[in-house]
């Protein structure tokens, strides 16, 4: 685990514009409006470059969010790797022709942030091209180290606009992956927005619907989070920040993402109401991978919303339903598996990684022999007094 912040830290870029008519309550979500998603991720980097490899997940949770949310498949432009200037142009290029003012526009970009700045050269055409999109309903939406410098170009536009960051201007994102043994795969914050999108308890107005602001101020949270319960948990990857001058510590929270939101209302991008298929999040805190000496550990864990039932599964033995944090009591010695499962209020079942640990109590020490050797000496020595004194009382006697 002890990577460099370049092996660990994501700079990836999210942009997403979305058509939509704004005034939620007479929202038109006939067929009529068409919905176009620009989907750009690279895992994979030319030498000189740390490779990103999460096997392009962050697309395809964006891409399996919209689906369900009712957007069309092929009404998606997907490219993965070899993003250079004039690809990602045509990308946006395909965007802009594809879109009228009634439809849904929306482009996801995943790379490394100082690819974005030196190799993208972004915010010198990006928001020329951005403006030509023909709606005024559309997010931008970044998710890359120093994410907020990538909207500040366009944070003025007049016209209704969305856009969100997954961190301020001088923070560093994240992205997990697989060999690193946490909860999440590739981008955090990607993970937890495109949940809360499909999540019925980001509907905080309970309207049927979940808007993006919604889904923004849902997922925040749970981000910041999992950052300090699991990432800043692992003393090399806290070390990695140290290491480029950030102290997650100093902090409120780490990070904080960002939304510049120039729309009156609240901005709606599914064609029905939001399903809720996406399965809680759960964390197990204790036991970890370890080696216990008692018999008895703690079982801490957290689950990403409320539970309808949560239970664990031991060593592959029958789930046991709890209702919270407990003990595991009277483990035998050896090598234990364990598995937390939640089931949310929409019937969505998930499960937490495996963790293995091992108890080994120590074996009761010996009888110490030098007691036993004392014992057999005061047994002699008093067998031996007592036979004198008998013998002394005998003569004594006689006498």
């Amino acid at each position: 685990m002890g990577k460099t912040i370049v092996s660990m830290v994501i700079a990836v870029m999210f942009l997403t514009s979305i058509v939509h008519t704004v005034n939620l309550v007479e929202a038109d979500y006939s067929t009529s409006v068409d919905r176009w998603a620009v989907l750009l991720e690279m895992n994979e980097f030319p030498e000189g470059w740390s490779d990103l490899p999460v096997d392009y997940i962050n697309s395809e949770r964006i891409q399996t969010a919209l689906v369900s949310l009712g957007w069309q498949s092929d009404h998606m432009y997907v490219v993965h790797d070899n993003l250079t200037i004039s690809v990602v142009k045509n990308a946006v290029e395909w965007l802009v022709n594809k879109s009228d003012s009634d439809d849904m526009a929306l482009l996801y970009i995943f790379t490394h942030g100082m690819w974005m700045s030196n190799v993208l050269l972004w915010n010198d055409w990006f928001p020329i091209k951005w403006e030509k999109l023909d709606t005024p309903k559309k997010i931008l939406m970044v998710d890359t180290c120093f994410a907020e410098r990538f909207i500040e170009p366009i944070k003025n536009d007049p016209s209704p606009h969305i856009s969100l960051t997954c961190c301020s201007a001088d923070e560093v994102s994240w992205a997990g992956l697989e060999e690193e043994g946490l909860p999440i795969k590739g981008s955090v914050w990607n993970y937890y927005f495109t949940n809360a999108l499909c999540n019925s308890s980001a509907d905080f107005d309970s309207d049927g619907f979940i808007s993006i602001e919604e889904a923004y101020n849902f997922s925040t949270p749970l981000v910041q989070e999992y950052m300090n319960e699991n990432v800043f948990a692992v003393p090399e990857f806290l070390e990695s920040y140290y290491d480029i001058g950030i102290y997650p510590e100093n902090y409120d929270a780490y990070p904080h993402p960002v939304m510049d939101d120039g729309y009156s209302d609240q901005l709606i991008i599914p064609e029905f109401p939001s399903p809720d298929n996406m399965p809680p999040t759960i964390s197990i805190l204790s036991p970890e991978y370890n080696t216990y000496t008692a018999n008895n550990v703690p079982l801490a864990f957290t689950v990403s919303e409320s539970a309808s039932w949560i239970g664990y599964n031991l060593d592959g033995e029958q789930n046991q339903t709890i209702t919270g944090n407990r003990t595991l009591s009277d483990l035998s010695d050896g090598l234990h598996s364990l598995v937390v499962y939640a089931t949310d209020t929409a019937e969505n079942t998930g499960a937490s990684e495996i963790v293995y640990f091992t108890i080994e109590t120590p074996e009761p020490e010996p009888f110490p022999t030098w007691i036993v050797a004392v014992i057999v000496i005061i047994a002699v020595l008093g067998v031996a007094l007592l036979i004198y004194f008998t013998k002394i009382r005998r003569t004594t006697e006689k006498t």
